[in-house]
């Protein structure tokens, strides 16, 4: 959770790694603390090792365990780790709720949706709640890119600008071959066939391909 909190992290990486994910994933000693295992170990007999990484500070989630933590302990509160277990469980309750209002309003703006692209009512995504906009995106990409792999905060951002520019048709390209189209009263989330950059380069051609031939049509002056 501290890891994600340092990285600028939402309120889902707030919610730290939760007990069961996916119905899949099941860490059933995640909640009790080193010195309960140790302790659990040590009386019922059980030998153990323990990963040699784990002491080596040139990872992030190390330092975090070996400088930071201790440091929030002694200087700031001795029950820290209570304090971010609660936080995070608040955050992964208010997380679920959230999410639920997402899908809620992703359906009551969605005009069309497929497994490659997902078209939304501009005017309805506008009216949204802000804390809404963002996430009835996010949800519209991970329905055609299956994942949300290296869709950033700065990405985020980029989208949300194009979304509330009131221009002419415009794009923006996300990494996995995802553009975004906004224009006509719609805002368009295609997963394209063709890798981006070749796509850009097929487009230039054409653009460049229709300005020859109009400046082959105009009339000459007399």
């Amino acid at each position: 959770m501290l890891i994600n909190l340092i990285r600028g992290s939402g309120l889902r990486g707030l919610g730290g790694i939760p007990p069961v994910r996916d119905h899949i994933y099941i860490r059933p000693l995640i909640r009790l603390s080193k010195s309960d295992i140790l302790e659990a170990l040590e009386g019922a007999g059980q030998p153990f090792c323990i990963d040699a990484t784990n002491a080596d500070t040139a990872f992030l989630r190390n330092r975090i365990r070996h400088e930071l933590i201790p440091l929030l302990e002694k200087a700031y509160n001795p029950s820290v780790g209570h304090a971010l277990n609660r936080l995070s469980r608040i955050s992964r309750q208010e997380e679920r709720f959230l999410e639920t209002q997402t899908l809620e309003a992703f359906n009551k703006v969605q005009i069309k949706s497929g497994a490659q692209s997902v078209v939304l009512d501009r005017r309805a995504w506008s009216g949204l709640d802000p804390a809404l906009k963002p996430r009835v995106l996010r949800r519209a990409i991970h329905q055609v890119k299956e994942d949300l792999n290296r869709i950033s905060h700065v990405h985020m951002d980029a989208m949300l600008a194009l979304c509330r520019d009131k221009g002419p048709q415009r794009h923006l390209d996300l990494p996995g071959r995802i553009r975004i189209y906004t224009g006509h009263g719609t805002i368009t989330v295609k997963k394209e066939t063709l890798d981006l950059r070749t796509l850009g380069r097929k487009e230039k051609a054409a653009r460049r391909a229709i300005q020859s031939g109009h400046s082959r049509t105009k009339k000459p002056p007399e």
